[in-house]
């Protein structure tokens, strides 16, 4: 409950988020003035399926259709690269 007041007070945003360890890695982030887009140092490609569902979630993304790990990443990726973020080219050769 106290790491959900300090982020209230930094004006971090936790919606989407449940696991402590996520919390307290935004509150480092703010702190120290590392805090991405992503509101972590991962790319969604490293992120675990809680925390690509929490970033879904502070991000404001519609979740539904995704079944698989990689929908949420292809979701945030999308996204990120909509919002005029860094875009992952995908080049697949044609046989």
């Amino acid at each position: 409950k106290q790491l959900r007041l300090d982020a209230h007070r930094l004006g971090v945003d936790l919606r989407g988020v449940t696991e402590k360890a996520e919390i307290i890695d935004l509150l480092q982030g703010a702190l120290t003035g590392n805090a991405v887009q992503t509101g972590s140092s991962k790319q969604p490609a490293d992120m675990s399926v809680s925390e690509l569902r929490a970033e879904a979630a502070r991000l404001g993304l519609d979740t539904r259709g995704c079944l698989e790990r990689s929908d949420f990443v292809h979701l945030i990726e999308e996204d990120a690269c909509a919002e005029g973020g860094s875009c992952r080219a995908e080049v697949q050769s044609q046989d």
